[in-house]
Order: structure tokens, then C-alpha cells, then sequence
């Protein structure tokens, strides 16, 4: 009794040790990368938002280039502004540090929040696979400067307290949790529009179809909280219409926005291609662990998972709502990020199910899959054609993490903790590719990219202020529902150039670079070759676009 008894202080001494290891890892891998790379895909565009928030001082209508700017609402621009503010910085890592910490909060609150509805260790273990899911982890921090991450903090939040508001019965409670939820619903409005809507309509609904118990849908909370979110989405749109006189513009484009990312008005090729391809789509997101869904090939887990009430409503938000992006026009993974907390909960479930002890033996040869691809790195980090450019003493590191990813395995084979040692080694293969990864594309993009036109666009313009010049795009938006139309607007936006430029420009000059339709004398202006080619103007650099691939020049009116 007392080896038995110092034995299991010895695994439970050695699973804090784990998880410390865990924790630690995670906000390395997360916050601490060894090299910047640049921004990409929306990344820019949130980041000239939030800088002309603040340059401006005009927090209340978003603007791109001085014009009023109508794809988002306001929420995580703000958010990004004040981490703005506080760093005295628009580098890089601010803008994506919003979304970084979007992602280590919503891990910590799958923790908190669901500890007492599942329990402490599947509440962890759910925490970390979210933390360790392939798709966010390898990919989706390295553009955290988009606005999902912080989406998905919200509708997390906003539909675990919708679920705690539905299921329970004593009166008061429910009124402040279903309240919490349609604040929650209301910041996810004022960030990504319409979807936040959606996901608690649909969820519900199919809660009510669940259950078949219509007096959900009479709880007193309802009403408050509609009252409530009605009066922040609708102040703020409200206010927003009082400065410009654009505020139903502002709506119907954000419906015109959502519309255009669902079925409701896609191409049917597109749809039926999207719908074809999203369940391994979905699938990728949340590799390695999505391995585990082998298990619901026994009838008894599935019968207790639904049994479960808490995981039976998140079976039933998963399947309310994921027909919207199966069947949608257009998919971004990002897209679909709100659903992966609720995933790693359900696969959390999955793991430490009584009847779950064939996966461990799966959780052994999981780990030894884990290992190899980590071994993979070792192998072909040295043959790289690129290595002789990696800075000095990073193969020291390499090799060093190598040891100890050895060390590990060798642990394992005496103490068999199977998820803490796999998510481990997600760890270390994630910082073992950001060291391989981070260094080569940041060389690459100092060399080759945007970041190399910086200084010869201001040597051009001997210092001034750049301008951009062109001729505006109009857009059409209504609001439709199928052959429907309720209202239609037009309005105008800059001339698209790649967002990166406005970003490295604005960054640059500390001040907004405006889109103006006539070139004043003596101003410097960004602008396509082909606008100006007709007009009396001096150019003094010329480059391509690499996004619409027009050749740009820094030009200004000849004196």
C-alpha cells in the first residue's frame, strides 16, 4: 500500500510538471516567435483600420484611407487600437497580439467555464487539444491579426451562457445568464456582424426541436437580453448615423457581407464544390485529434455522449449551424474557427470516457506517429538549400529540443500519459517548425517582398507624405433573402491596392495616407501607371502590385 500509495504522488507530482511544460510551451509557440514575418492576407487591412482610429481620433466610424470604411464593425479595430496605444507601436506583433491573446483567453475559459458542467480533467484536456488543434496552432497565430480569434472568444462565451441560461430552471439565474449570452451576441454584432444572429437563433431552435420543450423559448431572459443587445448594436449604429448619414448603409452592406459568404447567393458550383470538399476541411482543423472520432463507432459512447446534456447541446449548436458554412458559397477555414472549442469539448469526452480504454493503445501509436514527424524536422532541418542563411546558433537550439524530444519518449515508455506527452510533442514539433519555418520566410520577405519598396518609395518622395490616387470602386450591396429585396444601397471605396502597402506606408509616414480622386501640386501620390500615364506628372519610382499585379508609381503633378 505505501509504493502504491508513492507512486501515484510520484504521477501526480509528475502531471504538474507536464503541464507546467504545457503551459509554458504554449505561450512560447503562441507569443513568442523567434522571428517576425510579415502580415498577410487581412492582417493589413485591420491594422490601417485600427492606425487611422487612432491618428484620426475618430473611433466611431472605421475608416480606410480616410473613407469610411463598411465591410466590419468597429469592436476588434478597437481592441487592436488600444493595444496600439499602450505599445506606442503599430509593428507587427501588436497587431497580431489581439488575436494571440483571443486564443490563449478562450483556452483558459473552455477551462473555467466548463469545469463545472464536465468536470477537472476533461475540461483540461479540452483546453488543450483546442490549444494544440493543427490548423490554429500551425497556421492560424501566424495570422492572428485577423479578426477570427477574437470572434471565436466571443461566440464561445456568448453560447456557453446561452446553454447554462436555457437548462436552467430557477428564474433570476436564468434572466442574468441568458442576459450574458445576448451581450455576448451583441459584441460578436459590433465585431463580424450578422453571424452572432445566427448562431443563437439557430441554437435555439434546434435546442427547442432537442428537447421538444417550447417554454425555452418564453424564458424572461429572452426578452432582457434581446432589450439589452438591441440597445448596444442599435446605439452604436445609431450614433454611427448621426455623424455620417450612412448608417443603413452600413447595415446593408454588413448583410450583403454575410449573404455573400453563405449559399444564400452563391454560384451553385461553387456550393455544391464547397460542400463537397468541407467535411475533411473541417476534419483538418482539428488534427491530430479528430483521429479520435474512431471512437464513436461504439454504440455505447454515442448513446452516453448524447445522454450527456451539456454535450448534447453542443451535438445540437454544431448541427444547427454548421449547414451555413457547409453549404456556403466560399469557405475560409477561418471561418469555421467558433466551432472548434465546442469540437474539443465533444473529442475531451471522447478521450476519458469510461468505456474509452481501447484508446489508449490508439494514444500510444499516436504519440509514436507524433515522435516520427518530429524526427522528420531533424532529418531534413540540416539538407535545407537555405541553411547557410539561418542565423547563428539556431542549430544548437534544434538540436538541443531534438535531446529532449528523445528524452521525452524515453519517459514515456516507463510513464504512460498519453494525451499530456502528445500534446507535448504537438508543442515541440510547432516550435521546432517556427525555427525552421520563421527564419527562411522573413529572409525571404526582407529580400523579395513588399517591406523592400519602403525605402525607395520615400526616397522617391524625399520624405513627404504619400498619397493614394485613382479612380474610386462603386459597389452594389442589397438586402436579399433569395429573390427578395428589402432595400438596395451604392456606395464608393478607394481604389484596392494591396493592403500591405497602406500598412507599411501609414507605419512608415505616422500619418493616414488619404485616397483622394484629383492630384494636388506638390504632393506625392501612390498611384497605377495606367492612371497616369495621360497626365503632366513626374515619376520617380515604379514597381508591381503583387496582389492585382498593376504596376504602381510614385508620381506627383510636374511643376
Amino acid at each position: 500500500m505505501k509504493v502504491k500509495s508513492t507512486l501515484q504522488i510520484s504521477k501526480s507530482y509528475l502531471n504538474k510538471i507536464l503541464l507546467t511544460c504545457l503551459v509554458l510551451l504554449a505561450i512560447k509557440a503562441v507569443l513568442l516567435p523567434p522571428f517576425d514575418i510579415q502580415l498577410r492576407s487581412e492582417e493589413p487591412r485591420r491594422a490601417v483600420v485600427s492606425m487611422e482610429m487612432i491618428l484620426s481620433g475618430d473611433y466611431m466610424v472605421p475608416h480606410l484611407n480616410d473613407w469610411p470604411y463598411y465591410n466590419k464593425p468597429p469592436l476588434f479595430n478597437w481592441f487592436m487600437a488600444g493595444i496600439m496605444q499602450v505599445a506606442s507601436s503599430y509593428e507587427e506583433w501588436t497587431v497580431r497580439l489581439p488575436g494571440q491573446l483571443s486564443f490563449l483567453i478562450t483556452a483558459g475559459l473552455i477551462f473555467l467555464l466548463c469545469r463545472p458542467l464536465m468536470g477537472r480533467d476533461q475540461s483540461l484536456i479540452a483546453a488543450f487539444f483546442f490549444l494544440t488543434g493543427g490548423e490554429i496552432l500551425f497556421y492560424g497565430i501566424i495570422i492572428a491579426g485577423q479578426i477570427d480569434l477574437f470572434y471565436t472568444l466571443l461566440v464561445f462565451v456568448q453560447i456557453i451562457f446561452l446553454y447554462r441560461g436555457l437548462t436552467t430552471n430557477h428564474g433570476r439565474k436564468s434572466l442574468t445568464l441568458l442576459s450574458v449570452s445576448y451581450v455576448f451576441m451583441a459584441l460578436g454584432i459590433l465585431t463580424k456582424g450578422l453571424p452572432s444572429i445566427a448562431f443563437q437563433g439557430l441554437t435555439i431552435v434546434g435546442w427547442w426541436i432537442a428537447t421538444r420543450d417550447y417554454r425555452i423559448l418564453f424564458k424572461p431572459g429572452h426578452y432582457l437580453g434581446m432589450l439589452v443587445a438591441l440597445l448596444l448594436t442599435g446605439g452604436y449604429f445609431y450614433k454611427y448615423h448621426l455623424i455620417t448619414g450612412e448608417g443603413w448603409t452600413y447595415v446593408i452592406n454588413l448583410y450583403k457581407e454575410a449573404a455573400q459568404k453563405s449559399g444564400l447567393e452563391g454560384e451553385s458550383s461553387n456550393v455544391l464544390s464547397n460542400a463537397i470538399e468541407f467535411p475533411l476541411n473541417f476534419l483538418k482543423t482539428l488534427l491530430p485529434w479528430c483521429l479520435l472520432l474512431f471512437a464513436l463507432t461504439s454504440d455505447k459512447i454515442r448513446t452516453r455522449l448524447w445522454q450527456s446534456e451539456f454535450h448534447k447541446f453542443l451535438i445540437v449548436f454544431i448541427i444547427a449551424n454548421i449547414p451555413l458554412y457547409w453549404f456556403a458559397d466560399y469557405l475560409s477555414l477561418r471561418y469555421i474557427y467558433p466551432f472548434i472549442p465546442f469540437a474539443c469539448i465533444l473529442l475531451a469526452e471522447l478521450i476519458s470516457h469510461p468505456k474509452s480504454e481501447n484508446l489508449g493503445s490508439f494514444l500510444n501509436k499516436l504519440f509514436i506517429a507524433l515522435l516520427l514527424v518530429a524526427a522528420l524536422f531533424w532529418i531534413i532541418g540540416p539538407i535545407l538549400p537555405q541553411v547557410d542563411q539561418l542565423p547563428f546558433g539556431l542549430w544548437q537550439i534544434f538540436w538541443s529540443l531534438a535531446f529532449l524530444s528523445i528524452s521525452v519518449f524515453f519517459w514515456y515508455k516507463s510513464y504512460r500519459s498519453s494525451w499530456l506527452l502528445a500534446c507535448l510533442m504537438v508543442f515541440m514539433i510547432k516550435i521546432q517548425s517556427t525555427w525552421v519555418f520563421y527564419p527562411l520566410r522573413s529572409q525571404d520577405e526582407r529580400i523579395n517582398s513588399l517591406t523592400a519598396h519602403v525605402e525607395p518609395m520615400f526616397q522617391a518622395s524625399e520624405g513627404q507624405s504619400i498619397y493614394l490616387f485613382g479612380t474610386p470602386d462603386i459597389y452594389d450591396s442589397d438586402a436579399s433573402l433569395g429573390p427578395f429585396t428589402i432595400d438596395q444601397v451604392r456606395f464608393e471605396s478607394p481604389m484596392p491596392v494591396s493592403y500591405q502597402h497602406l500598412y507599411h506606408i501609414t507605419k512608415h509616414q505616422g500619418s493616414v495616407m488619404k485616397f483622394e480622386t484629383s492630384m494636388r501640386p506638390g504632393q506625392y501620390y501612390l498611384a497605377r501607371e495606367s492612371d497616369v500615364k495621360e497626365m503632366n506628372v513626374d515619376i520617380s519610382y515604379q514597381f508591381e502590385d503583387d496582389w492585382l499585379h498593376h504596376q504602381l508609381v510614385i508620381c506627383k503633378l510636374k511643376e
